[in-house]
């Protein structure tokens, strides 16, 4: 009981470092893949129910934006995929869609599709490696995935962001600090420590009789 103030304090430490941590991340993978922080934290949640991770997502959605500007350079290898989805990667004013809207078209694609090698080609041809793992949460569609409901913002990501490298500076000095301490105790620290063990081994070489007085 009375150390329930103290464990409640130390979970909601715990909670916040967490969350700092989650949204230094996010920040991070936003600036990877050119996805919003938003858009990010919506794979998320739909990657945590579909057997995935957002570094998984994160790798497919680079992955994407890779074939994206391939097709439109007029690669016909990367067009294909895209072709056979029926999906268009430019929008009304021939500018290339972001890669988290494609890929949210390329979800409510495959949620209509049949599981099959199929599938799982298409998904290989648009994400690479990653792509039969992606499945799952294709298959959830794009239009479930855009609705669900998030917390994570990207004024929250860049705000942990800053404070996690500010914490990382302050670390360092701290570091140097101690680093530079110590080697101003050493001499004296070592000559402490000389006079215990000499002091240890006397009391060893005792009679017993001396050693229990």
């Amino acid at each position: 009981g009375a150390l329930a103030p103290l464990a409640s304090i130390a979970g909601l430490v715990g909670l916040a470092k967490g969350a700092l941590e989650a949204g230094d991340k996010m920040n991070d993978l936003s600036q990877k893949t050119g996805v919003s922080v938003e858009a990010l934290a919506r794979f998320k949640k739909a990657a945590s129910t579909s057997g995935t991770d957002i570094d998984s997502v994160s790798k497919a959605l680079v992955k994407l934006s890779k074939g994206m500007l391939d097709a439109s350079t007029g690669n016909a290898a990367a067009s294909a995929a895209f072709k056979a989805l029926g999906i268009s990667i430019t929008d009304s004013k021939g500018q290339l869609k972001s890669s988290d809207d494609v890929m949210l078209q390329v979800a409510n694609r495959f949620a209509a599709m049949p599981d099959g090698v199929a599938k799982t080609a298409l998904a290989l041809k648009l994400f690479g490696k990653a792509g039969a793992d992606m499945i799952p949460l294709l298959n959830m569609g794009g239009d479930a995935i855009d609705k669900l409901s998030v917390k994570m913002t990207s004024a929250f990501a860049k705000k942990a962001d800053e404070y996690n490298d500010k914490l990382a500076a302050l670390s360092g000095k701290v570091g140097a600090f101690g680093a530079d301490l110590l080697i101003a105790l050493l001499p004296a620290l070592n000559a402490v420590t000389d006079a215990v063990s000499a002091a240890v081994g006397a009391f060893n070489s005792l009679p017993p009789l001396l050693k229990n007085v």
